[in-house]
């Protein structure tokens, strides 16, 4: 998630950005369905301690000081 995406329009973008824009195209969606809470948390918490991948890889090679 530290990387960049493409977002719809095929544009790169931080990462943090394409999701967020995401969130905010389904915003009315998910509170219709009473989800855009845990979805947004779930979300925020992804982008703060990164994915399984990120923090495997900084065990097994991590950057110097």
């Amino acid at each position: 998630m530290s990387g960049t995406l493409a977002n719809p329009l095929g544009r790169l973008e931080a990462g943090g950005d394409v999701l967020g824009a995401l969130l905010r195209y389904k915003d009315t969606a998910l509170e219709e369905t009473g989800d855009h809470r845990e979805v947004t948390s779930l979300v925020h918490r992804r982008l703060q301690r990164g994915t399984a991948a990120d923090r495997h890889s900084a065990v097994l090679w991590p950057k110097p000081a």
